[in-house]
């Protein structure tokens, strides 16, 4: 059914939130993994003023450089997350990409024959998504194939649900008993 699973990452403990998820996913589809993770892309502005050429303008060895550092540190991170998957008779692949996220993951979907979409979400809700966007949202109304969202719990939350104190304990101190 998902014969191609693609997991978009960012070095985030909260997107890797998903792997669960793809793990359980490719061991019962027996499906394809890809990893990718996409980069931003600066823009730079070039100023017409060849005065101000100098000044403003970065020296274009130390961008490649620079862009050069983010590619190695992007792909080492997803072979530590491809590592995940070893012994699971699972083929993943790894990409990195630039540009907008979305617009990248959906491009990668569909370059790839994607049959899913995993990815986690921040959940956001109200204005604090309105201002800051979703990618998974975007992602989710422009796709145009199956996603798997998982938003995580937060760790208090998840504490608290977790444990909880006792309610015969919490009873027995407002009875004055203990």
């Amino acid at each position: 059914m998902f014969g191609k699973i693609l997991v978009p990452l960012d070095r985030s403990s909260l997107a890797e939130a998903v792997l669960p998820s793809v793990i359980e996913a490719s061991r019962h589809f027996h499906s394809q993994i890809v990893l990718l993770q996409v980069l931003s892309t600066v823009p730079l502005v070039a100023i017409a003023d060849s005065e101000m050429e100098q000044a403003v303008l970065p020296n274009i060895s130390t961008i490649a450089e620079v862009l050069e550092g983010e590619i190695n540190r992007a792909e080492q991170y997803l072979r530590r997350i491809a590592a995940r998957f070893d012994g699971l008779q699972v083929e993943v692949s790894c990409l990195v990409r630039y540009g907008s996220p979305a617009d990248e993951i959906i491009e990668c979907a569909r370059e790839h024959g994607v049959d899913l979409i995993a990815m986690s979400t921040h959940g956001r809700t109200g204005l604090r998504r309105i201002v800051l966007g979703s990618v998974a949202d975007q992602v989710l109304h422009r796709a145009g194939i199956p996603i798997l969202l998982v938003r995580p719990v937060q760790q208090k939350a998840r504490q608290r649900a977790v444990c909880p104190e006792p309610l015969a304990e919490r009873a027995g101190r407002r009875n004055g008993k203990r």
